[in-house]
């Protein structure tokens, strides 16, 4: 994904592992025209805030965003490294589509 605040760099979302029952985490736009499923890859974390601040501590490029926090993708290893940190520290995460409001009909 994205976003237009950093000059077109792709970005994980990261979101709370549960977020039932609330309103859509961010706002997109899906493609105009798409004949597969859409999706986003996120990252769902028990505690957003402690993942921001583990990825910062890390040399990761993250930020809390308008609509979401968001993990910006710098060089191909971004996820496996924050997926690294995350186990490491013990902080129950899931990679996951976060699209999961989306209609595929």
């Amino acid at each position: 994904m994205q976003d237009k605040q950093s000059n077109g760099m792709s970005f994980f979302p990261i979101l709370p592992l549960e977020t039932e029952g609330r309103e859509d985490p961010f706002e997109f736009a899906p493609p105009v025209f798409y004949m597969e499923d859409f999706s986003i890859l996120g990252i769902r974390v028990q505690s957003v805030a402690e993942a921001l601040k583990l990825f910062a501590e890390n040399g990761l490029s993250c930020e809390t965003g308008r609509d979401c926090a968001k993990l910006y993708v710098k060089r191909p290893r971004t996820l496996s490294v924050a997926a690294g940190i995350l186990r490491e520290n013990k902080l129950p995460f899931a990679i996951a589509d976060v699209a999961d409001r989306m209609y595929q009909g």
